[in-house]
């Protein structure tokens, strides 16, 4: 029977960091979640959905925001943009409405 060791986590936990892709929309200039059948969300700069181009980033997620790292920011169920979740209302959504949060709390490091 195989089984993680004490002080690693299981492969699936470290897999679902690395599954978590965040791409450049061409067309709305925002960062996109893609992940394969989830489609491409709706865009505010095109009616058929973002545009990923570019490269792929990974982001840090569920670690503590610092004076040199936001936190707060998730993707909208939504439109399937990366928007900031630290004020009250979620913001605008190109799909209607507020964001909807999903998915894990990034921190955007600046």
């Amino acid at each position: 029977m195989a089984h993680a060791a004490q002080d690693q986590p299981a492969r699936a936990d470290r897999l679902r960091d690395e599954d978590t892709v965040r791409r450049f929309c061409e067309r709305c200039y925002g960062m996109i979640h893609v992940l394969f059948g989830l489609g491409v969300g709706r865009c505010p700069g095109a009616s058929d959905g973002h545009y990923a181009a570019g490269h792929q980033f990974r982001l840090p997620c569920n670690v503590p925001e610092t004076p040199t790292a936001q936190a707060d920011w998730r993707y909208c169920e939504r439109c399937l943009g990366l928007s900031c979740f630290g004020y009250p209302e979620g913001g605008w959504c190109p799909a209607g409405d507020a964001h909807e949060a999903a998915g894990y709390d990034f921190v955007i490091p600046h």
